[in-house]
């Protein structure tokens, strides 16, 4: 089983794991469950305890992730097939539609306040403009953080 953690900002929500059946399985922290500013992630997926069985996660997570040419393109880039949800959450989701990231469990999200940034020059910007088309979010740069949320630069 491979486990990655869901954040509401510097915060963990709760785990997303997968089994060697490709199944998706989703469970809220205990500490989350008990916060004051806890929500529910989806309509979906009601606060509890329990655990979520794969046909109340995967279509939520899997909605996460870019579609289409983008999606094809991603995983491209990263050497994944764009049909594994799993695997491009794990690589991009940091940068999934919405309030939360999905990390591996050695991660943890930065802090805003911690981040560093640099100017670019005009032909930096235009060329990283340029190159969307060919690598979204910059996916498979090498020195690009999987989580551009995360990116120091």
């Amino acid at each position: 089983m491979e486990t990655l953690n869901v954040f509401s900002g510097q915060i963990k929500v709760g785990s997303l794991s997968i089994n060697n059946s490709r199944r998706f399985a989703f469970q809220y922290s205990r500490k989350w469950l008990m916060s004051p500013n806890a929500f529910q992630i989806s309509i979906s997926l009601p606060m509890q305890k329990d655990v979520f069985p794969h046909d109340k996660v995967k279509s939520f997570f899997s909605n996460l992730l870019p579609e289409s040419v983008v999606r094809k393109l991603i995983s491209k880039q990263l050497g994944i097939s764009d049909k594994n949800d799993f695997m491009l959450l794990k690589h991009i989701g940091g940068e999934c539609a919405g309030a939360i990231s999905i990390l591996t469990e050695s991660e943890i999200p930065e802090s805003p306040d911690q981040y560093i940034y640099h100017s670019l020059s005009d032909k930096q910007l235009a060329d990283l403009i340029m190159d969307i088309p060919r690598r979204p979010l910059l996916a498979g740069q090498e020195g690009i953080p999987k989580s551009l949320t995360d990116q120091k630069v």
